[in-house]
């Protein structure tokens, strides 16, 4: 066989370079050893070189020197051994997965964390206890859910005793997850309103125990055949007339729906006024931008009314109600009785007004959470009156405010809470209300994980990384 045509002769080399070989043939070559090639027809093959053998050595000296000849016979060398960069390669490798690892440990910690939050925003329980202390007997329900699961898991165990720099139960983490989770919860709702051809909005006002005036928005469409209707948040419009509340509610469906404005076919409020009106009321301010949105006086509302009217018809019912709304009565009476009410409640009772449908469920949430405090103050008016009709009005509340109808009244005031701030009011209402979307979520927490580590830089590190 002619030398030339051997896969290490020169003239092959040259035609053929020598990294679009396979490992394999690299090492044929390898084995074959160095070529000693006819210089007589190399000389007459080589288009670059020296015309003349007397400089050759010259040149190959140099060129023996060169940084690109060393590097290239270094790599022959160890071609077929040991890979340096296969070992450097494999060390990088273990370095991300110990990494990741870590990541997973840190991730689930976080995840049991989330389950927590999320439990207490399931069954209506507020998070925040009157003090969150060591040695508190009282540090709220998140944290008692926390040491709950810390005697089930010994991985949560193991953190709340060793972690110096992330423990992931202080009201600030508390509220960023929130935050995440209200994001993530949205980005599903506005995954579904591109999905369908038609939404309808449902806006009301609800005022919480502060007296704060709020909107709640809602809205609904059709999903895989069935109506679901998704709560969306609540909003403090800057006023109480048609143009402030027109204002806060574009603020929240424009840009949802200005790119398709014929997608929004209803919009459903009550029947005051300011809603209703037809001439510059909010449902006519909002057809102006969306065409096809007709107002629907909200059913629920017209239902609320009806139902109000049957179950006064119930003896009992109508008694009770009777009853409670003496009480707001008997302080508007008096600035003594209501200096007496500031000095032991601190707040006072909203009166019952039969156009104000949600006024009865105030009063009950009011005298139901300050009952006991209700009832010093009826025991320090009969202490210091000198009326004996005021004394039999007072004692006649505090024995109301004992029986079994006021004593059993079990209602949570999570929604409620003056103290609490919108965007962790938005986050908690929704995990409640959106229950089933978000348990229906395999990713769910996933996504509010990833949401939490891309917010802010954290002290304890929740990215993976990748290869």
């Amino acid at each position: 066989m002619d030398s030339s045509t051997h896969k290490n002769s020169v003239i092959n080399l040259i035609s053929n370079r020598f990294t679009s070989y396979t490992y394999e043939q690299k090492l044929e070559i390898k084995q074959l050893g160095r070529p000693t090639p006819d210089l007589k027809g190399l000389i007459n093959k080589a288009k670059k070189g020296v015309t003349h053998l007397g400089h050759l050595s010259e040149k190959i000296k140099k060129h023996e020197n060169s940084f690109k000849h060393l590097q290239n016979e270094a790599n022959l060398k160890v071609l077929g051994t040991i890979n340096i960069f296969d070992k450097i390669d494999s060390g990088y490798k273990i370095r991300i997965q110990r990494h990741n690892e870590e990541i997973d440990k840190n991730r689930y910690i976080l995840e049991k964390i989330l389950n927590c939050i999320k439990f207490c925003g399931q069954h209506n329980l507020p998070l925040r206890g009157h003090n969150e202390k060591i040695n508190s007997n009282n540090k709220g329900v998140f944290l008692g859910v926390i040491e709950l699961c810390k005697d089930l898991d010994v991985s949560l165990r193991s953190h709340f005793e060793n972690s110096k720099v992330f423990k992931g139960t202080s009201k600030t983490i508390q509220n960023d997850l929130l935050d995440c989770i209200l994001l993530v919860a949205r980005k599903q709702i506005l995954l579904e309103i591109e999905t369908t051809q038609f939404v309808s909005i449902i806006v009301d006002e609800t005022t919480d125990i502060s007296n704060m005036f709020q909107l709640v928005i809602v809205f609904r469409y059709e999903l895989k055949g069935q109506p679901v209707e998704r709560f969306w948040g609540f909003l403090n419009p800057d006023g109480h007339n048609a143009e402030s509340l027109t204002s806060t509610i574009l603020s929240e469906i424009n840009p949802i729906l200005k790119n398709t404005p014929n997608k929004l076919i209803a919009q459903s409020y009550d029947g005051a006024v300011v809603m209703s009106g037809q001439k510059s009321g909010v449902n006519v301010r909002v057809k102006e931008l969306y065409p096809y949105a007709y107002y629907i006086h909200c059913y629920a509302h017209q239902l609320n009314l009806i139902m109000t009217q049957s179950i006064s018809q119930n003896k009992e019912v109508r008694i009770f109600f009777s009853n409670l709304s003496e009480i707001p009565v008997f302080f508007s009476n008096s600035p003594q009785r209501v200096a007496v009410l500031d000095k032991l409640v601190g707040v006072r009772l909203p009166r019952a007004v039969q156009t104000r449908w949600n006024f009865n469920i105030r009063t009950v949430n009011t005298v139901y959470e300050y009952r006991n405090e209700i009832m010093e103050c009826m025991d320090k008016i009969i202490e210091s009156s000198q009326q004996t009709l005021t004394i039999n009005q007072a004692g006649s509340i505090k024995r109301l405010l004992t029986e079994r109808c006021f004593s059993t009244l079990k209602r949570i005031k999570t929604c409620l809470r003056s103290t609490m701030g919108e965007e962790r009011l938005n986050a908690l209402t929704m995990i409640n209300i959106e229950n089933e979307m978000i348990s229906n979520d395999a990713n769910f927490n996933k996504k509010v994980i990833d949401m939490f580590s891309e917010t802010k830089d954290r002290r304890l590190d929740f990215k993976y990384k990748v290869l």
